[in-house]
């Protein structure tokens, strides 16, 4: 049941920050990002900008079909956050366990012949004790919650100073403190601290790993990845918290 999902996978009392993200609004995003034309190669931040903004809204939740190519169109990212052959094996398994994750809830969409959240949500709640599509969408927006809370962190960094002055890790660090880190059994704990360590260190490097040539074009952009991410995905989180899928997650922005 969604509930019994629900109590294995959510974190201790002790984790009450848990994928916090501030409640504030982003007003001062810039929202003048321009639309790459058609014979622009886009950067990964931009196709993740264009497969969010393709998401479709319904009464009855967010339309999966949309939905999961947007969360597919993140994974690229894995190989910027955590790059290099020395950080290898745990981005792989990364990737690796998110395609996973797609694949329980792309296959749940089609056994149980559901086209929105809700919908999923209420057919995997009424049925016999599988919760397949639900398991694999909580685990892609943990990530995504992660990724999203460290681009917010550097977004934020940089309106404050006018350049983000701590490092990437240190940015990604607290992201994943804030969302997975309580989600993980201590294998899993000890598998991503050694990962961390190979993050990029300058906001420079990561932004060029992304495809973009200036810090300042990379936040930009990744300001507007924030707002039409979240437009998909606080739908999501609120559905998930509300019916006790997921506790203490709060809206992306």
């Amino acid at each position: 049941s969604l509930r019994s999902l629900s109590l294995s996978s959510s974190v201790s009392q002790e984790s009450n920050n848990y994928m916090r993200l501030s409640d504030c609004a982003f007003s001062e995003i810039s929202s003048t990002v321009s639309t790459p034309s058609e014979d622009t190669e886009l950067t990964i931040i931009e196709h993740c900008i264009q497969a969010f903004g393709a998401v479709e809204m319904c009464e009855s939740g967010v339309e999966l079909h949309s939905l999961s190519a947007a969360l597919e169109s993140f994974i690229p990212i894995f190989d910027c956050v955590l790059p290099g052959g020395a950080a290898g094996w745990v981005r792989d398994k990364a990737k690796k366990d998110f395609r996973m994750n797609l694949g329980k809830l792309r296959e749940a969409m089609g056994y149980l012949n559901v086209k929105t959240t809700e919908e999923l949500f209420d057919a995997e709640e009424k049925g016999s004790g599988e919760t397949l599509g639900c398991e694999g969408l909580l685990w892609m927006k943990r990530n995504l919650q992660m990724i999203l809370l460290l681009v917010r962190f550097l977004w934020e960094d940089y309106k404050e100073h006018g350049k983000v002055t701590r490092k990437v890790r240190d940015h990604l660090g607290e992201s994943y403190k804030q969302t997975l880190k309580g989600c993980y059994n201590w294998i899993g704990r000890k598998g991503f601290s050694m990962g961390l360590r190979f993050a990029p260190d300058d906001v420079q490097s990561f932004a060029m790993n992304l495809g973009y040539d200036s810090e300042k074009n990379f936040l930009e952009s990744s300001s507007e990845l924030l707002k039409i991410s979240g437009r998909a995905l606080n739908p999501v989180i609120i559905a998930m918290n509300e019916r006790r899928i997921e506790i203490f997650s709060k809206e992306i922005i």
